[in-house]
């Protein structure tokens, strides 16, 4: 009888060690390197919906943060997403579980959808798709802790069909979505939740090690980041980077990337040409080799001051570079899109001054 307790209990061992985790740095340890700047800017194989990359801690606990919803608009979401390790098998039971820490107000619902294609929203908005995981009211757990405790959820479900992303977020519609909302709560306030050590695991270990190391090669190997391109993690770009390999000689599209300081070309808190960027415009834009398709200009911030108001600055950044180029002829505004990102998407440490003046940036995308 020891002898078959033994076993069992060595079975269950080996089951522990070669268990089959579906998800792609789920804990966020590993920091990729982003090909436009050579810096820390965000974590492997995660990204969001829409055209921002998720808020990512990269001190000595690395998780990352993004706004499930907002306080006055009940269709604005961020939803995390991810290219899985392998194609999920119909019928096969899986256990799905994730830290979370409510950053701000609570909800009564946070959803799992894996989908058969990557969701690109290009704005934060609702996606109106039923979730294959739902943690409900029922959890009770979605208040904000005062010590910013992290709390565990975890459950099985059965694959229905062969996907291969997973998105996390809320996917309850309407204003009954929030859980607390405080009167005297700040209005169009987004409610942030940090999340992290996301774990799918394939009961039966049906997933084939040379597939699920395959693609976290190939996801690991995508390091642009500004602006997100729409195919990032997706079957597109995987095909993409085949053809890429062994046609390397095939002709791609022309964009030259622009970077200025936000520090030493605006005033402090002013969005205002100064007679220093308007020289700096007209020297980068006066030999361009032809006229742009169209231009994407992104503000940024560090993280110092209230989010929203850094977003808003940015934004009116942006939108003053955008008209200087409107009335010099170099393209019409309405071929211009304006972001404004505040800090949403630093490139470097904000614990440092040297980390937040790089971080103070507006990028500029043209494409011809």
């Amino acid at each position: 009888m020891k002898h078959v307790f033994l076993l069992l209990f060595i079975s269950g061992i080996a089951s522990l060690l070669f268990s089959q985790d579906l998800i792609l740095n789920g804990n966020f340890e590993d920091v990729n390197i982003c090909s436009e700047y050579n810096q820390p800017c965000s974590c492997h194989a995660w990204r969001l919906s829409s055209r921002n990359l998720p808020v990512y801690s990269i001190g000595t606990n690395k998780y990352v943060t993004l706004s499930v919803c907002n306080s006055s608009i009940p269709h604005i979401r961020s939803y995390l997403e991810s290219r899985l390790a392998d194609t999920l098998i119909a019928g096969e039971t899986y256990k799905f579980s994730m830290d979370v820490k409510a950053e701000d107000q609570a909800i009564n619902e946070l959803g799992i959808l894996f989908s058969d294609k990557l969701v690109f929203t290009g704005t934060d908005t609702l996606i109106d798709e039923k979730p294959d995981i739902v943690f409900g009211d029922n959890v009770k757990l979605y208040r904000k802790s005062k010590k910013g405790d992290w709390i565990n959820l975890e459950t099985e479900f059965v694959a229905g069909s062969e996907d291969n992303y997973i998105i996390i977020g809320c996917f309850g519609s309407g204003q009954d979505l929030m859980r607390i909302i405080p009167p005297n709560a700040k209005s169009f306030k987004n409610c942030y939740y940090s999340f992290d050590n996301i774990k799918l695991i394939s009961e039966n270990n049906l997933h084939d090690p040379a597939n699920i190391e395959q693609t976290k090669q190939i996801v690991y190997s995508q390091h642009k980041r500004h602006p997100i391109p729409e195919d990032l993690f997706s079957e597109e770009s995987f095909k993409l980077r085949a053809f890429i390999i062994t046609e390397p000689e095939v002709a791609t599209e022309q964009v030259d990337t622009i970077v200025l300081s936000n520090t030493l070309l605006f005033d402090f808190d002013s969005y205002e040409i100064t007679d220093v960027l308007a020289e700096t415009l007209d020297s980068v834009f006066y030999d361009l080799p032809e006229t742009p398709q169209n231009i994407i200009i992104t503000g940024h911030t560090d993280n110092i001051g209230n989010k929203e108001y850094n977003e808003e600055l940015s934004l009116k950044r942006a939108k003053s570079i955008a008209a200087y180029l409107d009335e010099k002829g170099i393209l019409s505004v309405d071929k211009i899109n304006c972001f404004g990102e505040g800090s949403n998407m630093p490139v470097d440490d904000n614990d440092t001054e040297e980390g937040r003046q790089n971080n103070r940036r507006v990028e500029i995308i043209v494409r011809y």
